[in-house]
């Protein structure tokens, strides 16, 4: 083997050994479907509380605006 065949096999093996190394930190980095699925599970819930609070605030409101103003002097 010549040196210029060696560099030449050097240089692919680094060169497959960077690629592999991205997609390792790919894959590391990658959300898999049960933990998408989960996420919108408690963002779902969150939005339903926040929703249900919000129309309770807003009955409040509107049986207060129904009351009768009472002038105070």
């Amino acid at each position: 083997m010549t040196e210029a065949q060696y560099q030449k096999i050097l240089s692919r093996l680094t060169a497959l050994e960077n690629k592999l190394n991205e997609v390792t930190t790919a894959m590391n980095n990658y959300m898999t479907n049960l933990q998408i699925s989960e996420i919108y599970t408690i963002l779902s819930a969150e939005t339903t509380a926040l929703r249900d609070i919000v129309e309770a605030l807003t009955t409040r409101v509107e049986t207060i605006e129904e009351e009768p103003y009472e002038d105070i002097d």
